[in-house]
């Protein structure tokens, strides 16, 4: 018979911990798609999964860290910042200035912000202004790349603790499949990792969409870049992953993971300034791509 905690510790909060990624991974993969200034329901959609992920994973640490369930009671409620107090009073975990900023931006925006674009009142732009008044957005400008830094950080802080206290008790709380978004935060020993990882999911996407337009131009290379050497087989799976069919694996990501590691060395023979003058060439044709692709709709 499995032990009950085992059982808890591991399973259910497993799955607690996986729900807290997609959140926080889906969050950083919109907000870095932005290229251009945001909207307030844009940045509320993203708000709401970083303070949604954010205090799910606080709860995990809690749960892991107090070894006690009948503290779902005291943590039924969604202010960040007191769940940072509780976390506090138990493990060493501190933040730095930034990073407890942004812990509060989310207590304050789930707080306050929540409900804010049906709420009767002359506020227009209140998740904007949250930003603007914690000095992310200056004249229209988002300093998100700091924010998304800020918080993967405070992740990566939170998922270190949560390993401590499940090696201590021998349980299984971050096992998850490779392909996963628990994964992409777990198996990263630092936020440039983490960056690094999602930079070489775009990458893989415009290799993907470069060879399909190989395909259909008959193999004319552009600008001397000739196609990766992707297995056909595999062609259905990756553009159904592009075009957001749901699978058990994630294709993509996989291909960025052997791009980031030795793919271009071993399997295409490149130098480094090769690669680096192909990853240029490529991430200036995606939009060409795009056109290119829907030319004949």
């Amino acid at each position: 018979m499995i032990d009950k905690d085992l059982l808890y510790n591991s399973f259910k909060l497993g799955d607690e911990l996986r729900v807290a990624s997609e959140f926080l991974d889906r969050g950083i993969k919109d907000l870095r798609e932005y290229k251009r200034e945001l909207h307030n329901h844009e940045l509320f959609y993203v708000l709401y999964h970083f303070s949604v992920g954010i205090e799910r994973l606080q709860k995990v640490l809690i749960l892991l860290s107090y070894e006690d369930t009948k503290q779902l009671h005291e943590i039924k409620h969604h202010n960040h910042k007191m769940l940072q107090h509780k976390i506090n009073q138990k493990t060493s975990l501190k933040f730095n200035k930034t990073e407890n900023d942004t812990i509060n931006i989310l207590s304050l925006f789930y707080k306050n912000y929540r409900y804010d674009t049906i709420e009767d009142n002359e506020q227009l732009f209140g998740t904007i202004d949250l930003m603007q008044n914690h000095n992310y957005i200056k004249d229209g400008t988002f300093k998100k790349e700091k924010f998304i830094k800020s918080l993967i950080k405070i992740i990566l802080r939170y998922l270190d603790k949560i390993k401590m206290y499940e090696r201590k008790s021998n349980y299984y709380t971050t096992e998850t499949e490779a392909s996963s978004s628990l994964a992409r935060f777990s198996f990263s020993e630092d936020v440039s990792e983490v960056l690094k990882n999602y930079q070489y999911e775009d990458l893989a996407k415009i290799e993907i969409l470069y060879y399909l337009i190989n395909l259909k131009n008959n193999n004319s290379d552009f600008n001397n870049v000739s196609p990766i050497p992707l297995d056909e087989g595999m062609i259905k799976d990756y553009v159904d992953e592009l075009i957001n069919l749901k699978s058990s694996y994630s294709f993509v990501k996989e291909l960025g993971a052997e791009l980031e590691s030795s793919f271009y060395k071993e399997e295409m023979c490149l130098k480094d300034d090769e690669i680096t003058k192909r990853k240029e060439t490529l991430n200036n044709l995606s939009y060409l791509l795009y056109f290119d692709l829907n030319g004949d709709l």
